[in-house]
């Protein structure tokens, strides 16, 4: 658990940027860290506000449908909610976030008040093939 806190307090902490530092892309950048990758997702760098990040959700059907698109294109499989993993998570506020598993249950996600906590993972996770 320590290794996943620590690449999502990296990952996540600062200020909330639409395009740069979101929920989405803040998550991401902790799983590519976490997992070796080196790879950009296909919305990065498509939006620079909270309209263009909504139109891209829209365009998938919902975060949970657009994590699931992301983790086909990507080959992941379907997680366990293990640490290292992306998952849809529910924030404080009630909404759904992309969140990183750190362990024990836990998933880490940006919002705009900084980096959260929760144990509200939605309906998915992902993770990578094992090698």
């Amino acid at each position: 658990m320590a290794r996943e806190l620590e690449i999502a307090i990296r990952a996540m902490s600062g200020p909330f940027e639409w395009g740069k530092r979101d929920c989405c892309l803040a998550a991401w950048s902790a799983f590519v860290t976490a997992n070796g990758l080196d790879i950009a997702p296909p919305y990065f760098g498509k939006y620079q506000d909270r309209k263009g990040a909504i139109s891209i959700l829209r365009s998938h059907g919902g975060m949970l449908l657009m994590a699931r698109d992301l983790s086909a294109w990507l080959q992941l499989i379907p997680g366990t909610g293990a640490a290292g993993e992306i998952g849809v998570v529910s924030d404080r506020s009630g909404g759904n976030v992309m969140g990183f598993g750190i362990g024990g249950g836990h998933w880490a996600a940006k919002t705009r008040a900084g980096l959260t906590i929760t144990r509200k993972l939605l309906d998915g996770s992902w993770s990578c093939p094992k090698q």
